[in-house]
């Protein structure tokens, strides 16, 4: 779909509920236009690979929660709407931003440079264009550039707090890692169901599959798969993705960690 139709459709279904949650946080009007054009420019750049409106809207959601733009409580989402004059002033704000090309350029070029310090201190450039895709490479890069931490059991979810290593562009997963669950018979494939709108409370509540240096929590229910969570211990899969300088989705690393469900 193009950006700028997906731009349009978000702002048409679910604009007015991600304005209500700016303003209601204590701005004002104007700058909550300002703050939701600045949010739709960051969404433009990745749009593609989110699928749906409520995918969009807590990937959104967490990108205000970083730039300070929410407040604690849990606002109104009916508050506030955004009159066709707004909608129409921020979509042309936003396909002006798509036209001139975005950061895209600019984020690539820098990670570009980041990953390609990072890979040549420890692989020559013949052995990286040899093995990007080799088990070798892929430990390497996990060892480089990923945390994944369970900090904590619980006896209906799985928890993993994910973060990067290094001040590179975001790694995101393009959908929810495969779970393996470690039965007396033997492993027991789990297989995430395909996305479906939220709740609004859930649109609040969720969080997006993006990862940079700060830590951000990944929780798996049973209800993602179709199922409930039998105690005892799981493994789950997870392939990580970048862009590349083309702007298409870039296997980073597959890898996988343990957890345990009480």
């Amino acid at each position: 779909m193009d950006k700028r139709r997906k731009i349009e459709e978000f702002l048409e279904y679910g604009g007015s509920e991600l304005f209500s949650t700016l303003v209601d946080s204590g701005m004002t009007r104007g700058d909550g236009i300002n703050a939701l054009t600045e949010l739709l420019n960051s969404y433009s750049e990745v749009c593609r690979f989110i699928k749906g409106r409520s995918a969009a809207y807590r990937y959104m959601l967490r990108k205000a929660g970083a730039k300070g733009m929410l407040g604690k409580r849990v606002p109104d989402l009916k508050k506030y709407r955004l009159t066709r004059a707004e909608k129409e002033h921020i979509s042309k704000n936003v396909g002006e931003y798509i036209a001139s090309g975005g950061v895209k350029r600019k984020a690539v070029k820098r990670a570009a440079g980041v990953v390609g310090v990072l890979i040549f201190a420890a692989l020559t450039f013949w052995l990286v264009e040899r093995y990007v895709y080799s088990q070798e490479y892929q430990e390497h890069m996990k060892g480089q550039f990923l945390i994944i931490e369970n900090p904590k059991q619980y006896d209906d979810r799985i928890v993993f707090k994910i973060s990067t290593m290094s001040d590179m562009q975001e790694i995101f997963l393009m959908e929810l890692p495969t779970l393996y669950y470690q039965s007396p018979s033997g492993e027991i494939e789990l297989v995430p169901k395909p996305p479906e709108d939220s709740s609004e409370e859930e649109k609040i509540t969720g969080l997006g599959l993006f990862y940079t240096m700060e830590p951000e929590k990944l929780t798996l229910y049973g209800w993602n798969y179709g199922t409930s969570l039998e105690p005892g211990t799981y493994r789950a899969e997870f392939e990580f993705y970048i862009i590349d300088e083309k702007g298409e989705p870039q296997l980073l690393t597959a890898t996988s960690k343990e957890a345990k469900v009480k």
